[in-house]
């Protein structure tokens, strides 16, 4: 039996010509697994492909997810995929924190001109927003975590946010996404130099500020 250079079909040889539908049969069950798959949905790339071995490849041919490439990595009846191409959703959706610490509020729950204390992650630039603000009315802790990011928007690296305050005339105050659970840890670094004793307290406040998303691990 002869194989193709690249893709490995079989080829029948000279002598092998009278055995047509067996060889038609091999080239087959061989295309089965290596040729472009078609689906309507994600729901029926699982329905119609979980059960089969890692390395599908499959492209969604109609509805919102038309011209989504999808890549079988899990292996027989492991229906889990990788993307290889996705449309991006038509409207961006902000997602509520996975938790705000203990003594810290949304400002939005008192005051209506606020934006919600929430976040985005754009495909577009693989980066995650965070807007609103926190308010807490005991002195901060310095280091303190104040809210935890949602679990799958973790970054890819630990990365700064800042946000202005008041009430505290703490010029600045910033932080960082410590580690993969996603703490947002807020460190005073600059206070008024007219009343250097003050003790932030009061609001910080998010303009969409941004960080890559992606697994510290």
């Amino acid at each position: 039996m002869d194989l193709t250079t690249y893709a490995q079909l079989p080829v029948p040889e000279d002598d092998e010509a009278d055995l047509v539908p067996y060889w038609l049969s091999l080239l087959g069950e061989k295309l089965d697994t290596s040729t472009v798959l078609q689906a309507t949905s994600a729901y029926d790339r699982d329905v119609r492909y979980g059960a089969g071995p890692r390395g599908l490849l499959v492209v969604c041919n109609t509805g919102s997810t038309v011209n989504a490439v999808w890549i079988k990595t899990g292996g027989v009846g492991d229906p889990t995929w990788a993307v290889i191409w996705e449309p991006m959703p038509s409207a961006q959706a902000w997602f509520p924190p996975a938790s705000i610490s203990a003594g810290w509020r949304d400002l939005h729950t008192t005051e209506p001109g606020v934006s919600p204390f929430c976040f985005q992650w754009s495909k577009a630039t693989d980066t995650v927003l965070i807007r609103g603000a926190l308010w807490k009315d005991d002195p901060w802790t310095h280091g303190e975590i104040v809210a935890y990011v949602p679990t799958d928007m973790i970054p890819v690296y630990a990365s700064g946010w800042s946000g202005s305050t008041f009430a505290s005339r703490a010029a600045v105050a910033s932080g960082e996404i410590r580690d993969a659970t996603g703490e947002m840890r807020l460190w005073v670094w600059a206070i008024d130099q007219d009343e250097p004793d003050v003790t932030p307290n009061g609001a910080v406040w998010f303009d969409s500020v941004s960080y890559r998303k992606g697994d510290l691990t």
